[in-house]
């Protein structure tokens, strides 16, 4: 049947254009034939599709956690065809955040957004005013705003990667790569915090309490958020060492260096991207 077709002339449904063979010669539209129409070719593409981007995803999503920096070294360089885009990583790890994790990291919970950040006394003035012009009790606005913010944070995820990406290009400023280059890095390097700093994490803590209370023994004294930020911390800095030596080639000391130095550069990238979220939260809420 396929060689049938090849043989003779179409017309395309496209573009009209009379051509020979199965793709037209104008458009690349392709001549559509009977037996795609089936419902095993059909499960036959499904099957394909799967196992092809499973095999990508697994591919890579390995080498970003035993190779910080592999897969976008390869990227830069052009060789792309084997890994899953940085991008699809970035929200597919994104989307298990929001699902399986319940860190305060990226979506700001309003009491945070209150007492805990360097701004918040400009946040409890808009709050005051706000809940005053509508009427409504703090309670009743929390649950709204709360609401609002976990929506918007799945989408404004993506400022965290253009902040970061910044720091990264001016930690690499004499690094002849251009901005993309360096937001590969970040979308890297933020899908594997994300993923191994929030996701991993909250999970292994999870087990681990469940473990340790079942034995009659409590953390609690001990989990405390200086605890978490000191793993958080070595967790960033493990991650953009090994990104330093293999997507820019730096030596283990000046590695080092820049992985200290990106600290306190998440920190404010942290920081700057909850206030903003805070804003455009309070005015879409």
């Amino acid at each position: 049947m396929e060689t049938e077709v090849s043989n003779q002339q179409h017309t395309c449904k496209t573009c009209q254009n009379t051509f020979p063979g199965v793709y037209c010669n104008r458009c690349g539209e392709k001549v559509i034939d009977p037996k795609e129409k089936s419902f095993r070719y059909f499960l036959g593409n499904v099957f394909n599709a799967i196992t092809f981007v499973d095999s990508k995803f697994y591919r890579s999503l390995k080498l970003m956690l035993l190779k910080p920096g592999f897969v976008s070294s390869q990227i830069i360089q052009g060789i792309r065809t084997p890994y899953i885009k940085p991008i699809s990583m970035f929200f597919i790890v994104n989307l298990l955040y929001f699902l399986m994790a319940s860190s305060d990291t990226y979506n700001t919970r309003l009491d945070s957004q209150l007492n805990q950040m360097p701004y918040s006394k400009v946040v409890r003035g808009i709050v005051e005013q706000k809940i005053e012009k509508e009427n409504i009790s703090l309670d009743v606005f929390r649950v709204r705003y709360e609401q609002q913010s976990t929506s918007l944070a799945k989408l404004m995820l993506i400022v965290f990667v253009l902040f970061t990406g910044v720091f990264i290009l001016f930690l690499n400023m004499r690094k002849k790569l251009y901005f993309y280059d360096h937001l590969t890095v970040s979308l890297e390097f933020n899908a594997m915090f994300i993923f191994i700093g929030n996701v991993v994490l909250h999970w292994f803590m999870f087990l681990l309490i469940k473990f340790i209370s079942w034995m009659g023994i409590s953390l609690d004294q001990y989990l405390t958020d200086p605890v978490y930020t000191s793993i958080a911390v070595i967790i960033a800095m493990t991650i953009l060492y090994f990104m330093q030596r293999r997507v820019y080639q730096d030596s283990a000391v000046w590695s080092l260096v820049k992985a200290l130095a990106f600290i306190p550069c998440l920190a404010m990238s942290i920081i700057a991207y909850r206030a903003i979220l805070f804003f455009v939260t309070i005015l879409t809420v």
